[in-house]
């Protein structure tokens, strides 16, 4: 939970994450990395710190280009996919 925090924090700071933004390539790809890696993660405080830096992380060019280039779409959609398939089926049992 501590890097969605952390995560968090940065993009909620907008001037910390655009110089984030400029520092050289491997680090927005892995921040972004690290964003979508967490919107799986067990724990509904780390998934809901990461949503919201992937909110705050695509209005940046560079981290567009990164979420784009990961999967991002496809990998934020996919579990509310899976959701919705779940609440179709009509057994609460397999939600959660």
């Amino acid at each position: 939970m501590g890097l969605s925090l952390a995560l968090f924090g940065l993009a909620s700071l907008p001037l910390a994450f655009e110089r984030t933004c400029a520092l050289p390539p491997p680090i927005p790809q892995n921040l972004t990395t690290a964003g979508l890696t967490l919107l799986a993660a067990s724990s509904d405080a780390a998934r809901k710190n990461a949503a919201l830096f992937v909110d705050s992380a695509v209005h940046y060019p560079i981290m567009l280009e990164c979420f784009d280039a990961a999967d991002g779409l496809h990998r934020l959609l996919y579990p509310l996919r899976h959701l919705v398939q779940l609440l179709q089926s009509g057994d609460p049992a397999q939600i959660k």
